[in-house]
């Protein structure tokens, strides 16, 4: 797995549509989020 930034977790989640078939899942996303917002 590749770490990811606030801007590569934004950048991703625009780029590219089948995120959700990869290994990330919606509470890790939701975790990445939450990591970038404190």
């Amino acid at each position: 797995m590749k770490r990811v930034t606030c801007e590569l977790f934004i950048w991703d989640d625009e780029l590219v549509p089948d995120a959700n078939s990869m290994e990330t899942s919606m509470e890790e996303r939701k975790n990445v989020a939450v990591g970038c917002a404190t």
